[in-house]
């Protein structure tokens, strides 16, 4: 059971990293509020593309 606790924490983060690169592209579709298309794609790619892969290796450093 403990093994697959990294697993699911690596889902998650790749799915609200996701969650807020829709967010952000939801927002620029709209239209409105343009600077929080910019928060909102910042936080979604610097979760996909930096804390995922830091993740990752401290999953393989555990094994």
């Amino acid at each position: 059971m403990l093994m697959f606790i990294p697993i699911l924490l690596e889902i998650g983060l790749l799915m609200i990293g996701l969650y807020f690169i829709t967010l952000g592209l939801w927002e620029l579709r709209r239209g409105v509020h343009r600077d929080q298309y910019a928060k909102y794609m910042f936080t979604g790619l610097c979760i996909v593309f930096i804390l995922l892969p830091i993740s990752w290796f401290f999953v393989i450093g555990m094994q």
